[in-house]
């Protein structure tokens, strides 16, 4: 067993990037989503 072997899922290094990316990429999602929501509410407030 001295030659035992491990295997990583994931990466190692530069994960607070990666999750940094992720978080900006859904809070632009979250306020594409709201200007929608805001623009859908408004032409049902104009019927």
């Amino acid at each position: 067993m001295s030659q035992e072997q491990t295997k990583r899922q994931g990466g190692g290094g530069g994960d607070e990037e990666d999750g940094s990316g992720a978080a900006a990429a859904g809070q632009e999602r979250r306020e594409k989503l709201g200007e929608d929501v805001d623009t859908i509410l408004d032409e049902i407030d104009d019927v």
